[in-house]
């Protein structure tokens, strides 16, 4: 039994402190790009399919998930194993998304305890990313907290609240993917911007979401709808939101990059009640950063002559220009496999 738990702590530390190692990090010639790098003397797809196959073991033993189940499972992460070494990495993450597959039905039918499977599942998810050229350093789906509440327990912060704190909170009413999303409502003069702290880890860093701003009115005020990226906060009610590496959705009906202070020239107009896949890469130390707004590269190692010192988080932000309803999605913070 102590073994057992020893096993599960574990493996759930180990995600829960996420995948920090120098050794995978890009080398500074190789900023802005997303194609999949391995160690091999230690790759990171290994670590990670070693933990999943511990963790089935150890339910197993535990006898929450039976014998004949738990082999299913690992012959499946052997499949994933072939793909990855024959260097088959489409194939590769097919077979991760049928493991989650076969993850879901036995939890379905009730053969896997839904608490117990959503470590493993998460592994999945990590292992898809890694495959994908990335290591995670934060995401959120907005799936795993109740509606009607803000997700502190997230470690989100609520740091301007806009309409009030009451109206910030994750809706199932809208998604773009899953069932929930974060929903945000600024008001005139006040935006509802929310916080999320990551420790900077070096080189270029990748902040995605899926954006969309619900029911826009005319702005009274010439200030953004709605923005995100990386950023920080002064200290104090009344402290400002300061932005590194930013997309702004302006009231003007147009869409910026840029940062405390400058600001591109608009790159295209944006449309309400429509998601936006935004994608942006940030190089502190050089101060530059990239913009891809669904897919499409829009910006490309742009000048970000903006505030002095370290980004210390990513910011969501429904707008102050006027009464407006903000949802963010798909929250993923990011550095490329090495």
């Amino acid at each position: 039994m102590k073994r057992v738990f020893a096993i599960l702590m574990s493996v759930l530390m180990a995600f829960l402190l996420g995948c920090e190692k120098d050794e995978w990090l890009p080398a500074q010639e190789e900023t802005f790009t997303t194609e999949f790098r391995d160690v091999s003397s230690r790759p990171q797809w290994k670590m990670i399919l070693s933990e999943m196959n511990n963790y089935i073991l150890a339910v197993v033993e535990e006898n929450i998930l039976d014998a004949k189940l738990g082999e299913v499972l690992m012959k499946q992460a052997r499949l994933i194993e072939r793909h990855i070494i024959h260097d088959a990495m489409p194939g590769a993450k097919e077979q991760v998304r049928v493991f989650e597959g076969k993850v879901g039905v036995m939890v379905e039918k009730d053969y896997f305890p839904a608490a117990q499977a959503e470590p493993l599942l998460g592994m999945a998810k990590e292992l898809y990313f890694v495959l994908d050229g990335k290591l995670v350093q934060a995401r959120d789906g907005f799936e795993s907290y109740p509606t009607g509440a803000f997700p502190y327990e997230g470690d989100w912060k609520l740091h301007f609240n806009g309409m009030g704190e009451g109206f910030q909170f994750v809706t199932d009413e809208v998604a773009f993917s899953g069932a929930k999303s974060l929903k945000l409502e600024g008001r005139l003069g006040w935006p509802a911007v929310a916080f999320k702290p990551i420790t900077e880890p070096g080189g270029v860093a990748f902040a995605e979401a899926r954006v969309l701003i619900q029911k826009p009115v005319p702005g009274a005020l010439n200030n953004p709808k709605a923005g995100f990226g990386f950023g920080s906060l002064e200290k104090g009610y009344l402290g400002k939101n300061v932005h590194y590496a930013f997309v702004y959705f302006d009231t003007d009906g147009y869409l910026y990059f840029g940062a405390t202070g400058v600001k591109s020239k608009f790159l295209m107009a944006w449309q309400g009640n429509k998601w936006y896949t935004i994608r942006i890469g940030y190089d502190a130390a050089l101060n530059r950063g990239s913009l891809w707004i669904d897919g499409e590269l829009m910006m490309k190692d742009f000048n970000l002559k903006g505030p002095e010192g370290s980004y210390a988080g990513i910011l969501l932000d429904s707008g102050s220009d006027a009464h407006t309803f903000t949802c963010f999605d798909d929250v993923l913070v990011w550095k490329s496999v090495e």
